[in-house]
Formats: C-alpha cells, sequence, structure tokens
C-alpha cells in the first residue's frame, strides 16, 4: 500500500494556508489550487470536501481570513474574489444554501459574506437571487450561520440593495438577530438596519417593527463597537417623529448622555441624537431628568464644531418654551461659551447661540445687552 498524501496547515501572521509536500494532496481536498508566492500554497476554500477533511477547525481558520476586516487582503487574494464576470460561483453557494446540512449553509454564507465585501460582486449576488436566502438564514439555529448570514446582508446593504433587501422581508429577522445573535451578529444587525435606516419608508418600518428596544439595549451593554452601530441607527431612526417617542419611552437617554463622556469617542453621534430628541416635550423633558442639561453646556464650550452646533440646537428646544429650562441652563454657566460661540462658531452654530441668548433676554433672564457686552470683554 502506497504512501497516502497529507494535507497540512501552516500559518504566517494573521493568515493560515493549506499547503502539501505533494501536489497530489491538495487535488484531493480542493477543487482548485492558488499559488501565492514561492511554493505550491493555497488558501482552503470552504467547500464540502474541505470541512470532511477538517471538520473541527476549517471555518475557524476560514473567519481568520476573511473575517470582515477593514484591510483588504492581497491583490492576488483580491483578484481570486472577483466574481462580477461569471455567476455560476454564486449559483453554486444558492445551492448549498439551499441544503439542509448545516456545515455546507455554514460554508456557503461565510463565502458570500467574503464574496460581498467587493463591490463588484454585491450586484451579482443580489441579482442570482441569494438576498431572500440570506434572510431566512438569519433564523438559523448555527449561531456562525447566522452571523454570516447577517454579514453578508450587511455587506450587500453597502450598494444598490437597499430595497431589495427590505423588500425581502429582512426587519423582522435583522431584529430576531439583534435580539438573539452573538456579540458581532448583533452588532452586524444593528449596522445592517442603520444602512437600511436611509431610506424614509424602511425608517418607518424599522421603528414599527420594534427595532429600538433591543437597539438601546445594545447601546446599554455592547461592546464598543456596538454601542457605535446602536447610536447611528438611532440618529437615523430619530428624524422621525414618531421614532423619537419610541427611543425615548425605550430609556434611551440615560445611556446617550453617558456616551457624551469624550473618552467613549461618541460625543458628536449622541449630541446629535439628543438634539432630534429636543424637538419633542417628551425628549427635552428626558434630557432634563438625566442630567442632559450639564453635558450639553459643557459640549457648547468644549466640543468639536459639529457638537458644539447640536448642542446649541438642542438646548435651544429645550429653552424657547420653558421658563423653567432656560433657569436650569444659566444655572449651568451657559452664556460665557454661548456668546463666544455667537461670535467664532460655524454659521449654524453662531445662529443657534444667538436665538438662544436673545430666548433668555425676551423671557427675561438677562435685562440688557451689558451682560453679553462684559462676557464678550472678559
Amino acid at each position: 500500500m502506497g504512501h497516502k498524501p497529507c494535507a497540512q496547515l501552516k500559518t504566517c501572521g494573521r493568515r493560515e494556508w493549506l499547503t502539501a509536500s505533494d501536489p497530489d494532496a491538495l487535488t484531493q481536498v480542493l477543487p482548485v489550487v492558488y499559488d501565492f508566492g514561492l511554493g505550491r500554497e493555497v488558501l482552503y476554500t470552504t467547500k464540502l470536501a474541505l470541512f470532511e477533511l477538517l471538520r473541527t477547525r476549517s471555518l475557524r481558520l476560514f473567519w481568520r481570513i476573511g473575517g470582515d476586516e477593514s484591510q483588504s487582503g492581497s491583490p492576488a487574494m483580491d483578484s481570486r474574489l472577483d466574481i462580477s464576470g461569471d455567476e455560476s460561483k454564486v449559483f453554486e453557494l444558492i445551492e448549498d444554501l439551499k441544503r439542509n446540512s448545516t456545515d455546507v449553509q455554514r460554508a456557503a454564507t461565510a463565502e458570500l459574506r467574503l464574496l460581498a465585501r467587493h463591490r463588484e460582486n454585491r450586484m451579482v449576488i443580489a441579482n442570482c437571487g441569494a438576498i431572500s436566502l440570506l434572510v431566512g438564514l438569519l433564523h438559523s439555529t448555527d449561531p456562525k450561520t447566522q452571523e454570516n448570514a447577517v454579514t453578508a446582508l450587511l455587506n450587500l446593504s453597502l450598494s444598490d440593495n437597499k430595497i431589495a433587501i427590505a423588500n425581502a422581508y429582512a426587519i423582522d429577522p435583522l431584529i430576531h438577530v439583534l435580539k438573539t445573535g452573538n456579540p458581532e451578529a448583533q452588532e452586524n444587525s444593528a449596522a445592517t438596519l442603520l444602512s437600511l435606516s436611509v431610506t424614509e419608508e424602511n425608517k418607518l418600518q424599522i421603528g414599527r417593527s420594534g427595532a429600538i428596544g433591543p437597539l438601546v439595549e445594545l447601546l446599554a451593554n455592547g461592546t464598543l463597537r456596538g454601542k457605535k452601530d446602536a447610536v447611528s441607527a438611532l440618529y437615523n431612526l430619530s428624524t422621525s417623529r414618531e421614532n423619537k417617542v419610541r427611543i425615548v419611552q425605550a430609556g434611551a437617554m440615560s445611556h446617550l448622555v453617558e456616551l457624551m463622556n469624550p473618552a467613549t469617542g461618541m460625543v458628536d453621534k449622541a449630541v446629535a441624537v439628543l438634539a432630534n430628541l429636543a424637538t419633542i416635550p417628551e425628549g427635552r423633558n428626558a434630557i432634563g431628568q438625566n442630567g442632559g442639561i450639564f453635558v450639553l453646556v459643557e459640549v457648547v464650550e468644549l466640543g468639536s464644531a459639529r457638537g458644539k452646533e447640536n448642542a446649541a440646537a438642542a438646548l435651544l428646544q429645550m429653552c424657547k418654551n420653558s421658563g423653567r429650562f432656560c433657569s436650569l441652563v444659566l444655572q449651568e454657566g451657559a452664556v460665557p461659551p454661548l456668546v463666544a460661540l455667537s461670535q467664532f462658531g460655524t454659521p449654524r452654530a453662531k445662529e443657534k447661540a444667538r436665538a438662544l441668548l436673545n430666548c433668555f433676554q425676551n423671557q427675561g433672564y438677562l435685562h440688557s445687552g451689558r451682560s453679553l457686552i462684559v462676557y464678550v470683554c472678559s
């Protein structure tokens, strides 16, 4: 009996490769052999044959390679991932999505997730009919398949597939992932909802489907990336009046105020949400009850240009019809930073700051222009 060729794994930095001293070993495992540099090295695929060989390790290794990292792979690898001129590969993967094997579905969703990172491939994948099948797999009981499916949809949504994804009834399944998925799946579900919420119709449907509560939960208890995805999605949703009420009722305000700590890196986005919520009575009351006035005044004084604009806008909304809020804002020492902003801010910031100072004066809290002159000259 002759010696049977053996394929082995080799690690190189962040990537792992399937290698073999005998080229015949590779052809027994993989349908396609890729050459990278010198020697016979292949980036393994996720075909069923490989799962039979390395059932316990292959998917984990695949995601060390794929993983939706911000940096693209090597030019050689990227060129292998361009399927814009070849739909047959996608049709094969779509057939795998329909199979009852968890391993096969996990492998197919993993490969579609990777392919969908490339802009040229997204319309090919969508046009081949993958979206509805990926949406169906958002209810998969296999956590990795669910994660792969939601991330593939996220990648697809970055191109002109937002309406197609919504029309495939994806919003309710995305909310299911947001509630039940592993941390990465939850983050990517929030990011997909963010991507879909750029259209007004989707924005309303997302709010009416119950997404806001789970987004607030992610805002409160998610990872740093999860919090960023959640606050960004809530910002988009908060441009709709009916969603503003839902966001306040879901208890978002205390978490938004917490995010206005500069250490979070999310001050500007949190202030922007507060500025939207301040346009409704429920939002104004929640800002006052959760310590929001102090942090808004702080942003007017120390925030970024965009943060100062939105903080001044939020304070203006609170004060223009409420003497009580005027008094509370003044107690936090708002006048000096507002005067400075009225002189040196962006055009929008100047407008909001001057309107707020006029509001104080009109309501009798600043009795003459002298008060303002003192602050400007001091």
